[in-house]
């Protein structure tokens, strides 16, 4: 696990592991909602995938 990786590799007690890894973790995210859009629209929805788009943050240009 990550913590006992940071314990490992001696980080300074209370290293926060888990806000470490944000950045990491918040383009995973990214990619999986750009992902989830792509695959509805190729599904010919055109209405989900900007709302889903929007609900993460991204503005969506074109589908007004």
């Amino acid at each position: 696990s990550l913590q006992r990786e940071s314990q490992r590799l001696g980080m300074a007690p209370g290293f926060d592991f888990c806000r470490a890894n944000y950045p990491l973790r918040r383009e995973f995210a990214t990619l999986m909602i750009s992902l989830e859009a792509g695959a509805q629209m190729q599904q010919g929805d055109s209405e989900k995938p900007a709302l889903l788009l929007r609900s993460a943050g991204f503005q969506v240009a074109g589908f007004d």
